[in-house]
């Protein structure tokens, strides 16, 4: 998984062209600077034949935080190869939204 995690990482860091505002682990309490993605793994999907996994798919959840509801990033995002629109919401007087990408 670490090569497609870091894979993702890199795509989101391209796109958000800061690379401290691109967050995987964050401890509980620690403070994001927004605009920002925040991204998880959600599922593992694997494909297999003669008892051995031959394809393994890597699906995470992406959330892009922002203080404002209009960005080019959404659609920047739609426009990645497996990615697909969730949902979107406002917490904290921040925006919300969520993706999943699978690779």
């Amino acid at each position: 998984m670490n090569k497609k995690r870091l894979k993702l990482h890199q795509m989101l860091c391209d796109i958000l062209k800061n690379p401290k505002r691109v967050y995987f682990v964050t401890p509980e309490g620690f403070k994001m600077e927004c605009p920002c993605f925040k991204y998880e793994l959600d599922s593992i999907d694997a494909d297999d034949a003669d008892n051995k996994k031959y394809i393994k798919k890597h699906s995470f959840k992406i959330i892009y935080i922002s203080k404002t509801v209009d960005s080019d990033i959404i659609d920047t995002m739609l426009d990645l190869e497996g990615c697909q629109y969730l949902d979107y919401f406002i917490s904290d007087g921040l925006h919300h939204n969520v993706y999943k990408i699978t690779l």
